[in-house]
């Protein structure tokens, strides 16, 4: 009996440092860099929502070589989205919370907080547990920590401080929206600010950095950098991030166009 060995080798792209995102009328209009695709999101523009956002990601291809048999197949797997903190709130924070900027509830926050740190399940209460921007981004920063913790670079205890309203975190991202200043103080990262002339900056920022945004009229948000927006050409068209917005009515993923940007304030963690 003729024995006959199958083995599959996989190849794959490493994901970009950011996460390109086209805006396309179709799939077939993109263009991905080499060994990246386009995916259709439900990502929306804010205040363009007839135009449709695809995410260029790696493809995996596996070749599957068969010894003395016939010659080797090769198949093209699913896309695959980086693990990053963009992906990882984005995945796991249900849309449709609610958003209450005006008459948030702090009480309800505190709630969610302590749900979210003992048991991953995020609170979905329009009424109690809605969200802003800023207790978006403190969660993220939140599930930031939990990570580094199971990696043994920080405490529960540590945890539990920096999780406390009246702390110096709450006071970074909500009272004084610098994310940045947070983590340099804590040591746990650095951050830089970036101007609208300077755009873009190499490497600034990254998919998964913790963003403040200030617009042209002196409205911000307090976001997770998903990446950039861009054309058929790779212009730059906009930012997209993860975040709670009022367009969302909740948590969940939108781009903002950007020639309302005046600046940005990138916190990055060190690992």
């Amino acid at each position: 009996m003729k024995i006959i060995f199958v083995f599959a080798l996989i190849l794959s792209f490493n994901a970009p440092a950011v996460e390109d995102f086209r805006i396309c009328a179709a799939e077939s209009e993109c263009a991905c860099p080499v060994t990246q695709t386009p995916v259709p999101t439900r990502i929306s523009v804010r205040n363009r929502r007839t135009q449709r956002v695809h995410a260029c990601r790696p493809v995996v291809q596996i070749a599957t070589i068969a010894l003395e048999s016939s010659p080797a197949q090769e198949v093209i797997c699913d896309p695959v989205a980086p693990d990053t903190l963009f992906t990882r709130m984005a995945n796991s924070f249900p849309p449709g919370c609610g958003y209450n900027l005006q008459n948030f509830n702090a009480d309800g926050f505190r709630e969610t907080i302590g749900q979210y740190l003992q048991n991953k399940e995020v609170l979905c209460n329009s009424q109690r547990n809605h969200s802003m921007c800023t207790s978006a981004a403190f969660l993220a920063f939140l599930s930031e920590l939990r990570r580094l913790k199971d990696l043994g670079l920080i405490t529960e205890e540590k945890i539990q401080e920096l999780s406390d309203l009246r702390g110096i975190a709450w006071n970074y991202i909500n009272h004084q929206a610098r994310p940045d200043l947070l983590l340099t103080e804590l040591g746990l990262g650095t951050g830089r600010t970036i101007r609208k002339n300077e755009f873009p900056v190499e490497g600034w920022p990254k998919e998964g950095d913790l963003l403040q945004i200030w617009r042209e009229d002196q409205s911000g948000h307090s976001v997770v950098f998903g990446g950039y927006l861009k054309d058929s050409q790779g212009t730059i068209q906009g930012i997209c991030y993860w975040s709670s917005n009022l367009s969302t009515n909740g948590y969940g993923r939108l781009c903002e166009p950007v020639e309302v940007v005046n600046r940005m304030i990138v916190a990055r963690f060190n690992s």
